[in-house]
């Protein structure tokens, strides 16, 4: 945990009460005591520092919060055809990771029926993987997520989303350090481990998504996700020096 995330629930005035896991993380790894400041972030407000107030039992008392709200709000937008449950875990926790706004988990030909009955897909579990995403990434900015079941009608609603589209989909594209990054959204997505069928590649195009390539290798999704965000990150860098 580089980053005690915290929420308007764990809020009582002007002092925030954790419980649980992050306390317990506090006492034991970071071994604070009263009086010691630690950095924390409230979700989609900022971060900074607290005092740590009090530690009674499983739960740690902090105050004199001080946060600063974001300089650079994420840009970045992920569709990901759902994969293996497992793997989705991993997958969350590395787009939050990086600091993504919002993510679609969206269905597609490759992607098995049986993943969709996992508890693992259902949106409060998913939001706990971004949860310790944000906290690995050290990013106060969760992000927001949600189940596209219907392939077609949601893809064809994106005509209308400005900005830089991308499709991951290996083969005769351009590779992805000669796109050029444009302000604005950037909406990138990333398909099952079978890879986008070629209708769903057209539908993809049809609303304005260009393909690009990142290796000459088949990847795994998390692993392509990964490589794509931290590419992306350098290439917007780049274009703002």
């Amino acid at each position: 945990m580089n980053l005690l995330l915290a929420n308007a629930s764990d809020k009582r005035g002007d002092t925030l009460h954790i419980e649980g896991r992050r306390a317990l993380h506090i006492r034991k790894v970071l071994q604070a005591k009263v009086g010691d400041r630690i950095v924390v972030g409230m979700v989609r407000e900022g971060q900074g520092s607290a005092e740590v107030v009090s530690i009674v039992h499983n739960q740690v008392v902090l105050g004199d919060l001080k946060i600063q709200a974001p300089t650079n709000v994420p840009t970045v937008r992920l569709i990901i055809a759902l994969p293996r449950p497992k793997a989705l875990r991993r997958l969350l926790q590395t787009a939050a990771s990086f600091g993504v706004d919002h993510i679609e988990i969206l269905n597609a030909w490759r992607v098995h029926k049986s993943y969709w009955n996992s508890p693992l897909v259902e949106l409060e579990a998913m939001r706990e993987e971004l949860w310790l995403g944000c906290e690995q990434g050290r990013h106060s900015w969760l992000p927001t997520i949600g189940i596209e079941r219907y392939f077609v009608p949601y893809v064809e609603g994106l005509s209308e989303q400005l900005g830089t589209k991308l499709l991951a989909h290996p083969g005769e594209c351009a590779w992805l350090d000669e796109v050029e990054p444009t302000a604005g959204t950037t909406t990138i997505a990333i398909g099952p481990e079978g890879g986008w069928i070629e209708r769903e590649v057209e539908s993809f195009t049809q609303v304005g998504f260009h393909s690009f390539a990142i290796s000459d290798s088949i990847l795994r999704s998390e692993i392509a996700l990964a490589a794509t965000l931290a590419q992306w990150q350098m290439l917007q860098r780049q274009a703002r020096t």
